[in-house]
C-alpha cells in the first residue's frame, strides 16, 4: 500500500513538473511571438486563422481580431487575392508546406510586400492540428531592387556612354551605348583601364589636373579625342566622378561621356564662317574703297579732257591726242564694269555656257594684234606660240568665254611686265588642250598662288595697288576655266616671272 502511494505521489510530481514546463514553455513561445521582428501566426486543422502576434498587425495593418479566421484575406492587395486564396486551399488539402509572395493594402493606403512561409503541424499521435507560420516585410528589399532596377534601366539605355570601375580604375560594366559608341564588347574591355585615365590621352597638365580633382571627392568635366576599335576617332565631353560606398571608402568610379564630334564640327564651321564672312565684309570694303579710286581716275579723264576739248583754240593734234585719252579711259572704264556684272552673275549662278564650233587660230591671232601695241608700249617682247605646223583647229568650246580667260590673263602680264618677254600659246594632249601665258613680272609668292584666285583677295597686295586694277580677272578667269570643264594653276616665283596655265576639254564636232 505504502508502495502504491509513493507511486502515485512520485507520477504526481512528474505530472505537476510537466504541467509547469509545459506553462514556462508556453510563456517563453508568448513572450517570444510577441517580440518577434517577424509577423508569426498560427491556424487550426482548417486554414483558419486562430492566432497571430503584433507585428503581424503592424505590417498587415489588420487588428487582431480582424486576422482570426480568414479576415487577413481582406487585407491582401485585390490583384493578388485570387492566387494567394488558392495556393493556401491547395497547401491545406495536401498537408503541404506553403510558401507565397504577395501584398497586403492597409486602409491608409499604404502596402507591404510580404514573404509568407507556413509549415503543418502534428500531434504526437500523427493527427494534423494546424499550421504555424511567419510573414517578413521585404518592401524596403522590393524598392532597393525596383529602384537598382529603374537605375540598371536608365544607365543601360541611356544615350550617353556609361563606364564603371573598380576603385583601382579597371573597368567593371560598360552600358549598349558604349558599346555602340566604341564598338567593344564588355569582354573586350572588362578589367582593362579607360583610355581617358591613362598619360597622353589628354595633355599633361589636363591629365594632372583631373586626378586632382577625383582625388578631392568631386567631379571632373573636359573634352577628349577617343579612338574607336576599328581605329577612327571622334570628339567626347567626359565627365568622372568618384563614388564612395557607406563609410566614405572609394569604391568606384563612374565615367559618362557623350559624343559631340557633329557639334564641335558644327561650332568649328560657325567659328570659320564667322570669320569667312568678317573676312568677306573686310575684303570687300577694300575692294568698295579701290573700286572707288578706279571709277574716279577714268572718270576724271573723261570730264577733264572732254571739257579742254571745247576749247575753240585747241589745236588738232591736241583734240586727237585728248580724244585717245577719252576713249582710252572709257574702254578702262567698261572694263571695270563688265568685271563687277561678271563676277555678281559667277556668285549669283546666271552664267551660262554657249558651245559653238571655235577656231583656234583664228581667237590666238586676234589676241595677238588686240595686245601688240599694249606690249610694244611696256617694252616687252610679244610672243605666240602655235600648235604644229598648221595650227588650224576647230574645236566645240564657249568662245566668249575663252576670250575672256587668254584676255584677263595676256592683261595681267603684260600689266605686271616692263621690258621683258610676255609669251602664250597651247598644246593638245590626249583630249585636253592646255593653253599657257607666261612672263617675266614681278611674280607671285608660294602664299599668295591659291589666294589670287579669290574674288577682292588681291586687293591686299601692295603691287596692286601700285599696279592699280580692281583685281578680280584672276577670279573671273579660273570661274570661266571651271564652267567649260577644265582647270586653272600657276608656276611662280617672287621676282622671277609666272606661268599660268589652264586646260578645257579638247571637244570637235
Amino acid at each position: 500500500m505504502n508502495d502504491l502511494v509513493e507511486q502515485l505521489k512520485a507520477e504526481n510530481d512528474a505530472l505537476k513538473k510537466k504541467v509547469r514546463e509545459l506553462s514556462e514553455s508556453e510563456q517563453k513561445f508568448h513572450i517570444l511571438t510577441e517580440l518577434a521582428p517577424v509577423g508569426i501566426f498560427s491556424t487550426d486543422h482548417l486554414g483558419n486563422t486562430i492566432y497571430v502576434n503584433p507585428h503581424w498587425c503592424t505590417i498587415s495593418g489588420l487588428s487582431y481580431k480582424q486576422a482570426l479566421g480568414n479576415g487577413w484575406i481582406k487585407a491582401v492587395h485585390p490583384d493578388d487575392r485570387q492566387d494567394i486564396i488558392a495556393g493556401w486551399e491547395n497547401a491545406v488539402d495536401k498537408r503541404a508546406r506553403s510558401n507565397a509572395e504577395y501584398r497586403f493594402l492597409r486602409k491608409d493606403g499604404t502596402m507591404a510586400w510580404v514573404i509568407g512561409n507556413s509549415v503543418p503541424q502534428f500531434s504526437t499521435d500523427g493527427r494534423f492540428v494546424g499550421y504555424i507560420g511567419t510573414i517578413t516585410d521585404i518592401t524596403g528589399r522590393k524598392q532597393a531592387g525596383e529602384r537598382i532596377r529603374t537605375l540598371s534601366r536608365v544607365a543601360e539605355q541611356n544615350p550617353a556612354s556609361i563606364v564603371i570601375t573598380d576603385e583601382c580604375g579597371s573597368i567593371n560594366w560598360v552600358n549598349a551605348r558604349f558599346t555602340g559608341l566604341m564598338q567593344y564588347t564588355i569582354d573586350d574591355v572588362k578589367g582593362r583601364m579607360p583610355r581617358i585615365f591613362n598619360r597622353g590621352h589628354i595633355p599633361q597638365e589636363e591629365y594632372e589636373e583631373m586626378w586632382k580633382t577625383l582625388k578631392a571627392g568631386q567631379t571632373w568635366k573636359g573634352e577628349s579625342r577617343n579612338r574607336r576599335k576599328d581605329g577612327s576617332f571622334f570628339w567626347e565631353r567626359v565627365m568622372i566622378s568618384p563614388l564612395h560606398d557607406e563609410n566614405g571608402r572609394l569604391c568606384n568610379y563612374i565615367i559618362i561621356s557623350e559624343d559631340i564630334t557633329e557639334r564641335k564640327k558644327m561650332m568649328q564651321d560657325l567659328v570659320a564662317a564667322k570669320e569667312k564672312a568678317e573676312e568677306g565684309d573686310r575684303l570687300k570694303t577694300c575692294f568698295l574703297n579701290n573700286f572707288s579710286h578706279e571709277i574716279r581716275t577714268p572718270m576724271n579723264a573723261i570730264t577733264g579732257f572732254s571739257a579742254l576739248m571745247s576749247e575753240p583754240e585747241l589745236p588738232d593734234e591736241r583734240r586727237a591726242e585728248f580724244a585717245k585719252i577719252i576713249i582710252d579711259s572709257s574702254d578702262h572704264l567698261l572694263e571695270i564694269l563688265n568685271d563687277i556684272i561678271n563676277v555678281s552673275a559667277i556668285e549669283t549662278g546666271q552664267v551660262e555656257v554657249r558651245e559653238t564650233n571655235t577656231d583656234l587660230k583664228d581667237v590666238l591671232n586676234r589676241l595677238y594684234e588686240r595686245f601688240a601695241d599694249k606690249a610694244k608700249g611696256n617694252g616687252n617682247k610679244f610672243i605666240y606660240s602655235e600648235y604644229g605646223e598648221t595650227a588650224e583647229f576647230e574645236i566645240v568650246t564657249d568662245r566668249s568665254k575663252l576670250i575672256q580667260i587668254l584676255s584677263n590673263l595676256l592683261g595681267n602680264a603684260l600689266k605686271f611686265t616692263v621690258n621683258g618677254n610676255v609669251s602664250f600659246g597651247y598644246s593638245v594632249k590626249d583630249d585636253i588642250i592646255e593653253f599657257h601665258v607666261s612672263d617675266t613680272g614681278i611674280g607671285i609668292p608660294d602664299e599668295m598662288h591659291e589666294e589670287i584666285f579669290k574674288p577682292f583677295r588681291q586687293l591686299e597686295n601692295a603691287d596692286n595697288r601700285k599696279y592699280g586694277g580692281p583685281g578680280l580677272g584672276l577670279p573671273i578667269a579660273k570661274a570661266y576655266v571651271e564652267l567649260l570643264g577644265g582647270k586653272i594653276w600657276l608656276e611662280s616665283d617672287r621676282g622671277v616671272g609666272s606661268t599660268f596655265r589652264f586646260t578645257i576639254p579638247f571637244k570637235r564636232l
